[in-house]
């Protein structure tokens, strides 16, 4: 007769820290904050990218990290109202929970709107330009794959609900500048 085994176990303590040095850049969309389809209003803009360590210990109780590079600021309008900066500037901690919004994201708690989640997989490709609306998004290529996976590996679990769940997944905010609106040139015919 098979049997179920039942994870129980405590998850260990993972933390991300978002910096505020620039490390990069990624080209966006404006993103419609009204409109939940998305963003589509052909204004692309270049925003940078920010670093973000993943800290934990791994099953043997060695310290391991983990470096990604991160969107904090998008570029989002109205309808008919000129385009903004978006994000978040301020220093904080939240704790993050695991969430169904985007297909699978990471909640912050101290934010109403604001998630970790998947970002651009080819940062500079205008063609695949994502509307950003200042959440933070992990972007390369399988970047927010190998994130979720050394949440996993950190947190000693398999489940990013029960990660989420006992409250141990923080992510900090370092303080950073709100960049200024900089459009992204043409695309070439």
């Amino acid at each position: 007769m098979p049997t179920t085994i039942w994870d129980f176990s405590v998850t260990r303590p993972v933390r991300c820290t978002v910096g505020s040095e620039v490390v990069g850049r990624a080209i966006v969309e404006s993103y419609d904050i009204h409109d939940k389809v998305g963003p589509r209003n052909g204004h692309f803009y270049i925003v940078p990218l920010y670093p973000m360590r993943l800290v934990g210990r791994d099953k043997f109780g060695a310290i391991q990290f983990y470096d990604f590079k991160v969107l904090r600021f998008g570029v989002s309008h109205n309808a008919g109202g000129p385009d903004f900066m978006t994000g978040k500037s301020k220093q904080g901690v939240s704790t993050l929970t695991w969430s169904d919004f985007l297909g699978g994201s990471w909640k912050l708690s101290e934010y109403e709107q604001v998630y970790l989640h998947k970002g651009p997989e080819f940062p500079l490709n205008r063609d695949l330009a994502v509307g950003a609306a200042g959440c933070i998004e992990v972007a390369g290529h399988h970047k927010w794959i190998e994130f979720n996976k050394r949440v996993r590996e950190l947190s000693g679990s398999s489940n990013l609900t029960h990660i989420g769940l006992e409250g141990k997944f923080k992510c900090e905010l370092l303080p950073a500048h709100c960049p200024h609106l900089q459009k992204a040139l043409a695309k070439a015919a």
